[in-house]
Formats: structure tokens, sequence, C-alpha cells
């Protein structure tokens, strides 16, 4: 009877494969599974724990330098903080300038422009008619004698 399906000595690990064989279990030796220097369960837990005290020693180090690592991030951004606020209120009062020259050239502007309208205007009117008169000189004495 098939279903379709091919056989499982077909399938793995590809068709026409055989299915591979369990590797065979190692005999230990006379020391069980650990080096043979390690016979002693007392010598292998004291070692044991002179691995754990160093690991704790290392955390503790490595809890004071992730500490200082995190004061000075935090201390870092907050001083960044600080010039990014200072930044802005010097750039909001350079704004603030620079939205007022508009105004200062036209002010300036409309200055020259009367002042050049002013002397158009004064170099195209006729000079007054100026008339010279002579000064006046005292009327003549007459010569009249005295008695």
């Amino acid at each position: 009877m098939s279903d379709g399906t091919p056989q499982q000595e077909n399938v793995f690990p590809y068709p026409g494969a055989t299915v591979p064989r369990r590797a065979p279990v190692l005999d230990g030796g006379n020391g069980g599974p650990h080096p043979p220097d390690m016979t002693d369960i007392s010598g292998r837990v004291a070692k044991v724990e002179g691995a754990v005290e160093g690991l704790k020693s290392s955390i503790d180090a490595l809890r004071w330098v992730i500490g200082i690592l995190a004061l000075l991030i935090i201390g870092g951004a907050s001083f960044l903080g600080i010039q990014i606020t200072r930044t802005d209120a010097r750039v909001a009062a350079f704004e603030r300038k620079v939205d007022e020259l508009p105004d200062k050239i036209n002010i300036n502007l409309l200055n020259l422009t009367k002042t050049l309208s002013d002397a158009i205007t004064a170099s195209k009117q006729q000079p007054p008619q100026i008339i010279l008169m002579p000064p006046l000189s005292p009327p003549p004495q007459k010569n009249n004698p005295q008695p």
C-alpha cells in the first residue's frame, strides 16, 4: 500500500541515504569523567569555591565600573541638555535680530530715498532771483556855511 510518501530510509538525510548509526559510548577509564588529578572531592570543591570567590570579586569590580559609567552617562547627558538649552536661547535671540533686520533696512532705504528725492527736487527748481543792490550810502551833506 503506497500513499505517495517516500519511505523513511529514503528521506533521511537525503533520498537514497541510510539512517546514521549512533556513536559508541566511550569508557571513562579508572578515574571517571573528570581529569585524573581531581579524584579527591574536597580538592574539587575547594577549587570550585575559589573560582566562585574570584567570580564574586570580578562581579563586584564590574558593578563599580558599570556604576561609574552610568554616572558618566547621566552627567554627560545633563551637561549636553544644559548646552542645548543655552544654544536654544542664543538661537532665539539671533532669530529676533534677524527678524528685525528687514525693518531696519526698509527704514534706511526710505531715508535714503527721501534724501535723494529732496536733492533731485532742489536741483530742478529755479534758483530764487537775487537782486544785488549797492549798499545805501548816507545822503550827501549840504555845505551850508555857518554864520
